[in-house]
């Protein structure tokens, strides 16, 4: 028979091996369990251990009568789990907590030391804390976050003073309710509905409610700021709004008055029916009795107001602490106005003057005995009106210059002759004075006038204008001598020199003088050429100068002018106190005036690239610039000045235009193109120039930033005047 091992796994208590040949009887007893210990504490779930070996099952030797006994046998074994949940370990028969259980928890000491205690902790250090959301009112610990977010939303409803109140009104309050304080509760205070009609309901408004609050709960109202989201709809953009005697708690755009309180709300800022908006704003209006300077004390009917300046205080007074007398008290004291004793009443003699007034009124008939009766005046004394005085009338002389209707008399016009000199003839005035001229009176001469014989006049003398053509000693005005002086000729025109009935601007005509009256520089006298990259050369009378294909250099002649100087020789330097100038015929070809390119042309160079380094004068023709630019040198320095001849309408593709600078010796150089100025510039020389700096150059530059390929320009007809 063939050999079988079993090997049991470890169940609870129960780990033996039985080993025999088959078939054969297995017995497995377990041993008395151990008395029940005390529960332990509950320790922590370890982590997940990792996976052990398989099972290995030993050899049972004997012989098995079926393999159910086996299997019976193993049935009746206890699972691991319900092993560990119902035995003691054999380790541990009483149950007690092990060291090794207890590892994961503090003792109190650590504990004590280490962490904070849940009752009145005192932390250091960093304390952390998850950040409540925002808005939240509990006791959970308030982050420095939190706070901050709070600080923030705060400012950002500054402009509202909202508070919490409770509704103890026994019902809902809905949104847009006037409230005022009627007590408090909960640390809160409860409100109710104002009205306008009593002072209990109207002097402690508060707020208006911003949503519905329930009866006896919470809710936000607005004391002062913007209240949103309510139906204004029965009210107009702009409308004030007053507490309402009538209806609790509501508004209304009639201003009360007396007996009804004056509650002022706010302003309807937006009319809409769900979206409309309100500034609120409560404003109570104040009783008599609660102004700070007045003192009312049990008021009575009829009562008056009065100031009492010993206690700067306004009170009610009666009528007779005032001193005033009331109807009901004079009718039982005095007697009445109708004097039922017989008097004669003040109303009575009304009509009658007092023996005062008319004494100092009237005459007494005594006193009438001096005046005459009218017949007697009418025969002794003259009417006032129309009298016819006979005699020497006499009256009071008026004082000088009086102008009134009062009798003029003999001294007055004497004396109302004037005593001023006559003044000189002038612009023709009829005068404000009152004074007469005398008959010999001698008028000064008119020195702001000018004599009939050899006048100096000065200002701006007028006179009329001749007919044109007049040839008389009639006085040619300005308009006379415009219209018969002919007017200047074009510079097209005066580059022709055919006109007969225009004259020339002399700035023309000093351009043409340079275009076509100049001295003449040989072509092929005197000629040298500088490169650098690019080339030059004559080409049937013409210079062609060329730039480089590609990167910086330049191609350029020049032209010595020695012994040109209208005969006379210059000693191989240019003299620059004299007018200097040249010209020449500048041509580009159909390649336009492309970036990077410099046309320049120069009187007082050596044989050599770049601008002016001593005394000369010149142009610089350079793309990407607004103007054509002019240059002088002083034998110091270089001067670049900006002419006004505009680049971009002017030097495009095909060009052919006739460059001239003038230097007049003064300092002073000016630009011409084809025979009009262009402007002029300071910084030119006034002295000889340096010996050997006497060439005419004409050159053309490329700086390397210009389209790839050779670059072309024509330069013809080169002159130079050495002298005018």
């Amino acid at each position: 028979m063939s050999s079988i091992t079993i090997t049991t796994q470890s169940f609870g208590a129960v780990n033996s091996t039985v080993t025999g040949q088959a078939p054969a009887t297995i017995v497995l007893e377990l041993g008395t369990p151990g008395p029940q210990g005390e529960q332990g504490i509950q320790g922590p779930i370890g982590q997940t251990g990792a996976t052990g070996p398989a099972s290995a099952w030993g050899t049972i030797p004997g012989t098995l009568s079926a393999q159910t006994d086996l299997q019976n046998a193993l049935d009746a074994k206890l699972g691991t789990s319900t092993a560990a949940s119902t035995y003691y370990l054999q380790t541990n028969p009483a149950g007690y907590i092990t060291s090794s259980a207890l590892s994961p928890y503090e003792t109190s000491a650590h504990a004590a030391s280490t962490y904070a205690p849940l009752v009145s902790p005192s932390l250091s250090g960093t304390p952390l804390a998850p950040t409540a959301t925002s808005g939240d009112n509990s006791t959970q610990i308030a982050t420095t976050a939190f706070v901050q977010g709070a600080i923030i939303a705060g400012s950002a409803h500054a402009e509202t003073l909202q508070a919490t109140v409770r509704n103890s009104t026994g019902s809902t309050l809905a949104p847009f309710t006037v409230v005022y304080i009627n007590g408090a509760t909960g640390n809160k205070a409860t409100v109710a509905k104002a009205q306008a009609n009593a002072e209990a309901t109207s002097a402690g408004t508060y707020a208006v409610t911003e949503s519905s609050i329930a009866n006896n709960a919470d809710g936000n109202v607005i004391a002062a700021g913007v209240l949103s989201n309510i139906d204004t709809s029965a009210f107009a953009d702009g409308d004030k709004l007053y507490l309402s005697p009538t209806v609790a708690g509501g508004v209304t755009t009639t201003k009360p008055s007396a007996p009804n309180h004056l509650v002022y709300v706010g302003v309807v800022t937006r009319s809409h029916p769900t979206q409309g908006t309100v500034s609120v704003r409560i404003q109570n209006g104040y009783e008599l009795e609660e102004l700070h300077n007045v003192a009312i004390t049990s008021p009575a009917t009829l009562d008056l107001l009065a100031y009492d300046s010993s206690t700067s205080l306004w009170k009610n007074q009666t009528f007779s602490m005032l001193g005033l007398e009331t109807s009901a008290h004079a009718s039982s004291t005095y007697y009445l106005a109708s004097n039922p004793s017989s008097y004669i009443t003040a109303s009575a003699l009304s009509p009658y003057l007092t023996s005062a007034t008319a004494a100092s009124t009237y005459q007494t008939i005594t006193g009438m005995s001096s005046y005459l009766t009218t017949a007697s005046a009418a025969s002794t004394y003259a009417p006032l009106s129309s009298p016819s005085l006979t005699g020497t009338p006499l009256s009071t002389t008026a004082v000088a210059n009086t102008n009134t209707t009062q009798i003029a008399t003999t001294a007055f016009v004497v004396g109302q002759a004037g005593s001023a000199t006559p003044l000189v003839d002038g612009t023709a005035a009829v005068g404000t004075s009152l004074r007469y001229a005398r008959q010999d009176h001698v008028h000064p001469t008119d020195t702001s006038r000018a004599p009939l014989a050899s006048p100096t006049f000065t200002g701006t003398p007028a006179a009329p204008t001749a007919t044109a053509g007049t040839n008389t000693t009639q006085l040619a005005t300005t308009a006379f001598v415009t219209a018969a002086v002919p007017a200047f000729e074009t510079p097209f025109n005066t580059a022709k020199l055919t006109s007969t009935t225009t004259a020339n601007n002399p700035k023309s005509l000093l351009g043409v003088i340079f275009s076509d009256k100049g001295i003449i520089v040989p072509m092929n006298s005197s000629f040298v050429t500088a490169t650098s990259g690019g080339t030059a050369s004559l080409y049937y009378g013409a210079l062609l100068a060329y730039t480089p294909a590609t990167g910086a250099g330049y191609g350029g002649a020049y032209y010595s002018i020695d012994g040109y100087s209208n005969g006379n020789t210059l000693n191989n330097f240019i003299d620059w106190s004299k007018t200097m100038g040249f010209s020449c015929v500048a041509i580009r070809g159909n390649t336009g005036f492309p970036s990077g390119i410099t046309i320049r042309i120069t009187l007082g160079k050596g044989v050599s690239g770049g601008t002016l380094t001593s005394k000369g004068v010149g142009l610089d023709i350079v793309s990407g610039q607004t103007y054509v630019k002019i240059l002088t040198h002083n034998g110091t320095s270089l001067t670049t000045t900006d002419s006004t001849y505009p680049l971009a309408t002017n030097l495009t593709s095909n060009y052919v235009h006739q460059m001239s600078v003038i230097s007049y010796g003064n300092g002073t150089a000016e630009l011409f193109v084809d025979g009009v100025s262009y402007g002029t510039a300071s910084g030119a020389p006034t002295t000889a120039g340096t010996a050997g700096y006497t060439r005419f150059s004409m050159e053309h530059y490329a700086d390397g930033s210009q389209p790839n390929g050779i670059l072309g320009a024509q330069f013809q007809v080169p002159k130079v005047i050495t002298s005018l």
